[in-house]
């Protein structure tokens, strides 16, 4: 009977031991699950935080690029000022050259004309001239004829 007693004490401690080892390897593979579903987490994270990562420089590249584009824009719209500003320029130019040669040309037939009357009034002066000449020589030659009539009426006389 203490033999007996003996073999199943030894077989429960035995049973405990296998139940203590049992709990043990449970214990282990409970540790190793929660290590594993840690470590899952954590890249879950890390997975999340490049995601995140990622997103800002897209977002940082495309306020990068509407930065560019405004720049460019504002670079055109300049452009588009100055090309205005200088066809402005230029009509303007043109604009003073055409009332300076209509000034001119002003000028010059202002200048014609003035030539034109001195020329008429020279004319009108030789003009008189010659009629004076000619009043003078009618007068000379009416005289002569008065003289020579005379001239008859003495020698008639005689």
């Amino acid at each position: 009977a203490e033999e007996q007693r003996k073999a199943e004490e030894a077989k429960r401690l035995a049973e405990e031991q296998r139940k203590a080892e049992e709990a043990k390897r449970l214990a282990e593979e409970q540790r190793k699950a929660e290590e594993a579903k840690r470590l899952a987490e954590e890249q879950h994270k890390a997975e999340e935080a490049k995601r995140l990562a990622e997103e800002q420089r897209k977002a940082e590249e495309a306020k990068r690029l509407a930065e560019e584009q405004r720049k460019a824009e504002e670079a055109k719209r300049l452009a588009e000022e100055q090309r205005k500003a200088e066809e402005a320029k230029r009509l303007a130019e043109e604009q003073r050259k055409a009332e300076e040669e209509k000034r001119l040309a002003e000028e010059q037939r202002k200048a014609e004309e003035a030539k034109r009357l001195a020329e008429e009034q020279r004319k009108a002066e030789e003009a008189k001239r010659l009629a004076e000449e000619q009043r003078k020589a009618e007068e000379a030659k009416r005289l002569a004829e008065e003289q020579r009539k005379a001239e008859e009426a003495k020698r008639l006389a005689e």
